[in-house]
């Protein structure tokens, strides 16, 4: 097919937004949708080099695919060995065991799958994965891999139908990525069906362009469009975010352009010629390198950082990216694409025994917990605490009950005792239900634990991302179940500050917390209509509400009142400073405790006193025990937190203790009896 500089212009205006969204640039926020751009180029170029080839019989699968190889892979392996020996050097144990995980799905074209299970793209955690970005990757090797063997079966049957059944297919897969976004945006961001339809868009170009001829390029509207589509890109960068449904039908907009761009383009109208400037056609040749470079180097810098990143070392690793990837461009990916300079045999003996040694080596650290034999043994006990994260035992199946679904909640206590309890909140409580189901157990009691991450139990509430939609699902049918004759003590528990407040956690001694939250707001309500005073006022009310209804529905509630955060991932902090030799305390000041939670305790505070409340303050567990005037986050080895504001075991241990201890003080009877009958169904 005849060249174009356009389209490498086009890669430059997909790779460099990309870029500049993964270091948080300022009108960048939409960035990620470059990504979306070199889906509808990939599919454009693929699909004319197999139409072509077939319309002329001279398709050759093993031809295609040795192309695809030399294409991504000799540059997409040198990358995976740099990311892994430097991480070798720099990432801790529990660090290296799960990259060498993310190494074998990038190594078998999965780690879109992988990354679907286990990391939201939006969660600033994320920015610490040196391999985030290959999910495109794996998207376009698993398309690479289908999309051949269908235009195969139809040209052979009736290649008339190639055009219909594409567009037809295309339209099925952006009915699904918008329904998909919307009940599971993390899931459907990552997926091959919610993207196929962006690559069957630069699909149908070629199908149409090869069977209706090329747009013609005399026209008023080909001297405009592709103007037009450049246009729908950059408002795409600018105005989205994180909160938008995406991919859907939002996602249109930069596709569209993608489309415009490519089918009348190539001329001499504006669009062409912007995008034919030298400087983006030289950002275009090696975009491919930028792409696969910038991720990990950023990545690294924010393992050493952790996570503390400033412009500056943004700025540094994308200059780093452009030198890097002018080298690999020039150096590994010129060569290879060459059977020349680079014969096929001598290719796949390179390419073999890199792979083994990728494959070797992730294997042995997993086999090893990422040769845990580096560090000393305290520095290890300390980094265990990070596998009972609640994201993680969630996943693995592990202690953390967390369901979508209170329909399907889960039981705690003694099955055969007395029924009438419910642990309800967010991942705070979640990480509670394991030693609530101990303590009612050995009280003869039986419960259900309500829990969702993010989802504080507030009835009428959700949070202002799109992210987590369930929120108002999940507590409207929790709220439903607690009104039953079924439940008669409540103990509630979540992190009411963060849907409050809005805004992560800085302890302000150097402990910053990752990410960022969008806090609640009443239902139906316009964020961009309501002042953050009122937000936070009507999320207090809110609260207050939703404790006043249980206790006048005659429920006996055990309110726990926030429990502190830590800023700091603890068992990271702590096996850092184990490993520079220092064992002092790691603690938080206890007046930044109570200064971040005073909104949560006023509206708690506002409660009248009741017989049927419990106040629980977990600060009197945690705070001002051994060191007065700071909270504690280890008692040596024992370590009260998994990360920095959910607690381990041990810490939920002590805060369930004191809430069991005042619920029996409050009521004698709790223990081993109720008003709920033994055979209430739960």
């Amino acid at each position: 097919m005849k060249y174009r500089r356009d389209i490498d212009g086009l890669r430059a205006i997909a790779v460099l937004p990309v870029m500049l969204f993964h270091a948080h640039a300022p009108f960048f926020s939409g960035g990620y949708v470059g990504v979306d751009i070199f889906f509808v180029i990939s599919g454009y170029l693929i699909t004319t080099i197999i139409a072509t080839e077939l319309e002329q019989g001279t398709f050759s699968s093993l031809r295609f695919y040795e192309r695809r190889a030399r294409r991504i892979l000799p540059a997409l392996l040198l990358m995976v060995v740099f990311a892994l020996a430097i991480s070798a050097v720099v990432l801790n144990p529990n660090q290296l065991q799960v990259l060498g995980e993310r190494a074998l799905a990038v190594m078998f074209f999965v780690s879109n799958m992988h990354l679907a299970m286990n990391d939201d793209y939006f969660d600033d955690a994320a920015e610490t994965n040196p391999f985030l970005h290959t999910w495109s990757l794996a998207i376009e090797e698993q398309y690479y891999i289908l999309f051949p063997i269908l235009m195969m079966v139809i040209w052979r049957t009736r290649k008339q139908w190639a055009l219909p059944v594409v567009l037809l297919i295309s339209v099925a897969s952006i009915l699904l990525a918008e329904w998909m976004s919307r009940t599971t945006p993390s899931v459907s961001f990552y997926l091959l069906p919610t993207r196929t339809w962006e690559l069957g868009a630069g699909a149908v170009v070629a199908l149409a362009e090869l069977r209706y001829g090329k747009a013609p390029r005399d026209k008023l509207a080909a001297r405009v469009l592709p103007a037009l589509g450049l246009l729908m890109i950059a408002v795409s960068i600018v105005m989205f975010d994180n909160e938008t449904v995406h991919p859907g039908f939002a996602t249109l907009l930069p596709v569209t352009g993608a489309v415009l761009v490519i089918a009348f383009g190539g001329a001499q109208d504006l669009g062409t010629r912007l995008l034919s400037l030298r400087l983006l056609v030289g950002v275009g040749l090696i975009s491919y390198s930028l792409y696969l470079w910038h991720q990990p180097l950023i990545a690294l810098i924010a393992y050493v950082r952790d996570g503390r990143m400033q412009p500056g070392y943004y700025a540094g690793a994308i200059v780093v990216s452009f030198f890097v990837a002018w080298l690999t461009w020039k150096y590994v990916e010129t060569p290879f694409r060459s059977r020349t300079a680079i014969p096929a045999r001598r290719g796949l003996r390179i390419g073999v025994a890199v792979t083994a040694g990728i494959l070797a080596f992730s294997v042995a650290c997993i086999a090893t917990r990422g040769f845990a034999f580096r560090k000393p043994e305290e520095v290890w006990r300390a980094l265990a605490y990070e596998r009972q994260n609640p994201a993680v035992q969630h996943k693995v199946g592990g202690y953390v009950c967390m369901s979508r679904d209170p329909a399907d909640a889960c039981a705690i206590g003694d099955p055969s005792g007395v029924k009438g309890v419910a642990v309800v909140g967010d991942s705070h409580a979640a990480v509670l239900g394991s030693s609530f189901s101990e303590a009612l157990a050995r009280d003869g009691r039986a419960g259900v634990e309500f829990t969702q991450a993010g989802c504080p139990y507030a009835p009428g509430f959700t949070r202002r991302d799109h992210r987590t939609p369930k929120c108002p699902t999940f507590v409207d049918a929790t709220r439903e179940r607690l009104l039953t004759p079924n439940f008669d003590t409540i103990f509630l528990a979540g992190r009411y500050t963060l849907q409050l407040d809005g805004n992560v956690f800085d302890n302000r001694e150097g402990g910053v917390e990752r990410g960022e939250t969008a806090g609640y707001v009443a239902v139906g309500v316009d964020k961009s209509t309501i002042s953050e005073a009122d937000r936070q006022a009507s999320v207090s009310t809110g609260y207050r509400k939703a404790v006043e209804e249980l206790i006048n529905a005659g429920k006996r509630v055990v309110l726990i009142y926030p429990i502190p955060e830590a800023g700091w991932r603890v068992p990271g902090e702590l096996a850092a400073r184990r490993s520079r030799g220092d064992f002092s305390p790691l603690t938080t000041s206890y007046h930044r405790y109570r200064e971040r939670n005073a909104g949560v305790f006023a509206a708690f505070d506002a409660i009248p006193n009741s017989p049927n409340l419990v106040r629980v303050y977990p600060d009197r567990v945690l705070c001002n025990t051994r060191h007065p005037g700071r909270c504690e986050t280890h008692d040596g080895d024992i370590l009260y937190y998994v990360d920095d504001d959910h607690m381990s075991r041990d810490g939920a241990r002590l805060v369930v203790a004191e809430a069991m201890r005042a619920a029996e003080a409050a009521w004698p009877d709790f223990k081993g009896n109720s008003a709920v009958s033994a055979n209430a169904a739960q």
